[in-house]
């Protein structure tokens, strides 16, 4: 019922996603959306619901496939859109339900555990690189998967280590933990610095060059990849122009200050809100790869 009605909603233009994340989707198109959406998860479902109303001998295996769909269709959303939600890690929780209530997949409990340390242990580095918002955003979207994915990979870790460790020796379990803490270590080290970069908190300015007695223009530029961002203008007297950009994280009322001594100095200076920070449109990303597009 949720998938068809998120198809209704795309096809017929009462739901969209923003007009940041609508430019994301192939050729802009909501009902290109609605379309995949209904073809992609809610008929499968909806035969998977009737299949198993029925009783019928081919349950386990439209289980399988509409669970594989789901799975994919999240992934596929999440490189497409480029972005996080709450719904994600549940629906994706439920494909591998679907999965493995298909009665097609049978995992050793050897088999089971190094793949349930792996799952969580991406989970867990997820959720660490969602931290930022849950200590600044008490509520939000955000902050709750941070919750709910380091919760989950906890788990999810200690029961993958608990089911390699049955009917196994002293050696082989201290082997088994050691190996699941360098997996844990390894997935945090890699996955949570990008997350925390791609999934910038948001920034809000604070303060304008006036609170440090400078004159200045509020202006509005577009990069060449058609961002508009925000920058103020304070004009000098030595002929000479420099452009101030903040840090990750931080927003252009962040560098007020170095920003006064340089006016001090005669210096006219552009100081802007790098894209996703402060007033500035555009995806954040704390890396800084976008940079040399917005200066």
């Amino acid at each position: 019922m949720a998938a068809w009605a998120g198809a209704v909603g795309l096809l017929v233009g009462w739901i969209d996603f923003g007009a940041r994340l609508d430019r994301r989707l192939p050729f802009d198109s909501l009902v290109l959306a609605g379309v995949a959406l209904a073809v992609g998860v809610a008929v499968p479902l909806t035969a998977l619901a009737r299949a198993a109303w029925t009783r019928s001998a081919r349950t386990d295996d439209l289980a399988l496939l509409t669970g594989l769909l789901l799975i994919g269709w999240i992934v596929l959303q999440v490189l497409v859109l480029q972005a996080f939600s709450l719904f994600q890690p549940i629906y994706l929780a439920i494909g591998a339900w679907l999965v493995a209530a298909s009665h097609h997949v049978h995992l050793s409990p050897r088999t089971r555990g190094p793949l349930l340390v792996g799952c969580g242990a991406v989970s867990l580095a997820a959720g660490l690189g969602l931290v930022p918002h849950l200590l600044h955003q008490r509520i939000a979207v955000a902050s709750a998967a941070a919750v709910i994915l380091l919760l989950g990979g906890t788990t999810l870790v200690g029961c993958g280590v608990r089911s390699a460790w049955r009917g196994r020796r002293l050696l082989a379990r201290i082997g088994t933990a050691a190996g699941s803490v360098l997996a844990a270590a390894l997935a945090v080290s890699v996955i949570a610095p990008a997350v925390a970069a791609t999934h910038v908190r948001p920034t809000a300015i604070t303060g304008t060059p006036a609170s440090v007695g400078l004159g200045y223009e509020a202006v509005t530029l577009r990069t060449t990849d058609g961002v508009e961002l925000a920058a103020w203008y304070i004009p000098g007297s030595n002929g000479a122009g420099l452009v101030v950009l903040h840090g990750a994280g931080s927003t252009r009322t962040d560098v007020l200050d170095q920003s006064a001594v340089l006016a001090d100095g005669g210096y006219a200076l552009l100081l802007l809100d790098a894209r996703g920070h402060g007033d500035s449109q555009g995806t954040a990303m704390d890396f800084g790869w976008y940079g040399d597009l917005d200066i």
